[in-house]
């Protein structure tokens, strides 16, 4: 039977193909897909709270099963998949696939994912690749498929919570997470993507449940706030802010000496506390005191007072406040300004850069000492005597500030046009409109030392009823304007 042998033969081969087909089943480096890891979903997501939370803001991964704002010792981040449309070649190296989709994995002898790679009809579809630390955490997770790398890597704190996370897509920066904690819960989660970057605070009740959940851009605006009905927060009481200032400034050449010293009370809410507090209060008082070669040069006393009441209508804010000014040096008996009401719109709201403007009618009084042979409103005065002016004015002011908690710079700009002239009214415009400008420097040293400089110009017609313009004609004052300069070191304390 000459035509068997061959059959055999053909039984044989398929035998043994069979055989090693099994064998290659069987290979421990290749065993059965493990339940521990799931597929990674390019690009993978940040690092968040367990499924079912109702904050779904929770951004680290949880320490304690079914506690999703537990995140002290928090494990590493379960390896995940990858998936892709279209197949890639089967490098040679890859064992032939048995399976219509098939995962194989490789794992390392301390028990952790290291490699996996997805087939589909005998096609690679996927590679993944795990590193991690001597801990045991993921810290990196590097898939690759037709459609690109998609590499994620975590950093940890000692006490294994996630302290930062990122991703990258072919080399780009697509997502930075950081990390701040505070009793084993994430209090700060700062993101940062390609649109730009926002800063998430997560607020606890006594329950440990969170129950404020606010986010922001980099200039403080608010993105998002969820308050929850699980515990309402406890208000928090606006503290009220004292301070003290002093500066000393000397010049050895024309033998000038100033001093200064104040005062100021301020009473802040921030942004999120306008909700239930409001009202923002300040005073301030200050004492300039100046000689220049033995001879007195300025005794200055200012003061004044204001309140604000915040978002009263939106980002509409009425305000009132008064002010006074003395300088007996100067010829300035009293400046008085009374602003009864006015109303304030935030342009750009309080944060790394803000803008404001603002209105309000004002009522200035005004008190002149004029020497003999001095005039008072076109009358020349045979005795001495005192000039006085009382005019409703209009302040219009631009507030602009741009810095951080360390360092800020402030400009203020002051339009005070007299609104009941007693002629033409553009000529008064002209004649008795008041403009200042305030520009402050302020670093702060330490929490409660800060150093200013400021720099503070006046226009104003009526400055030159203050000085003696016929032995001193080139005096600023004679021609309406005032410039002054001031260094000063603060401490303040909050209460």
């Amino acid at each position: 039977m000459p035509t068997a042998f061959p059959s055999a033969r053909l039984l044989g081969a398929a035998a043994l193909l069979a055989l090693v087909s099994t064998a290659h089943a069987e290979d421990p480096v290749w065993p059965p897909p493990a339940p521990a890891p799931a597929a990674p979903v390019v690009p993978a997501p940040a690092p968040t709270a367990t499924p079912g939370d109702p904050w779904g803001t929770a951004p680290a991964p949880a320490a304690t099963p079914g506690d999703p704002w537990s995140v002290g010792g928090a494990p590493a981040p379960a390896p995940s998949a990858t998936t892709a449309t279209t197949a890639a070649p089967v490098p040679a190296w890859i064992p032939p696939v048995t399976a219509a989709r098939e995962t194989r994995e490789t794992w390392n002898s301390a028990g952790h994912l290291v490699r996996r790679l997805v087939f589909d009809n005998g096609m690679l579809q996927a590679e993944t690749s795990f590193s991690y630390d001597e801990a045991g955490h993921v810290t990196e997770e590097r898939s690759t498929g037709t459609g690109g790398v998609v590499v994620q890597t975590w950093s940890y704190n000692a006490d294994g919570s996630v302290a930062s996370h990122t991703i990258t897509a072919d080399g780009q920066p697509q997502l930075q997470e950081a990390y701040t904690y505070d009793g084993g819960k994430v209090v700060s989660r700062a993101v940062t993507t390609p649109n730009g970057t926002s800063i998430t605070t997560t607020t606890y009740g006594t329950n440990g449940e969170p129950v404020l959940v606010e986010t922001r851009g980099v200039d403080g605006g608010m993105q998002a706030r969820t308050v929850s009905d699980r515990e309402a927060p406890l208000p928090e009481r606006v503290k009220l802010n004292v301070g003290i200032n002093g500066g000393v400034a000397t010049s050895s050449d024309v033998r000038t000496t100033s001093i200064t010293a104040g005062f100021s009370i301020t009473r802040k809410p921030a942004v999120e506390q306008y909700a239930y507090d409001p009202v923002e209060m300040s005073a301030y008082g200050s004492y300039n005191r100046a000689t220049s070669f033995g001879a007195l040069t300025n005794d200055q006393l200012k003061a004044g007072v204001g309140f604000d009441y915040n978002n009263l209508v939106g980002p509409l804010t009425a305000f009132l406040f008064t002010s006074v000014e003395r300088n007996p040096v100067a010829n300035l008996d009293v400046d008085l300004l009374v602003a009864p009401i006015g109303v304030k719109y935030d342009i750009i709201p309080e944060g790394l850069f803000t803008l404001d403007a603002s209105f309000a009618p004002v009522w200035n009084f005004r008190s002149i000492a004029v020497p003999a042979g001095g005039e008072c409103d076109s009358l020349v005065l045979t005795e001495d005597g005192h000039c006085t002016f009382s005019k409703i004015r209009g302040s219009f002011r631009v507030r602009a500030a741009f810095g951080t908690p360390a360092v800020t710079l402030k400009d203020v700009v002051e339009f005070l046009p007299t609104l009941n002239p007693e002629g033409d009214f553009g000529q008064a415009i002209e004649d008795e409109s008041i403009f200042r400008n305030t520009t402050t420097l302020a670093i702060k040293i330490t929490g409660a030392l800060t150093l200013s400089e400021s720099i503070f110009f006046v226009r104003d017609p009526l400055l030159a009823a203050q000085a003696d313009c016929t032995t001193d004609p080139d005096n600023l004052l004679c021609k309406g304007m005032s410039l002054q300069t001031g260094t000063t070191l603060a401490l303040s304390y909050a209460f």
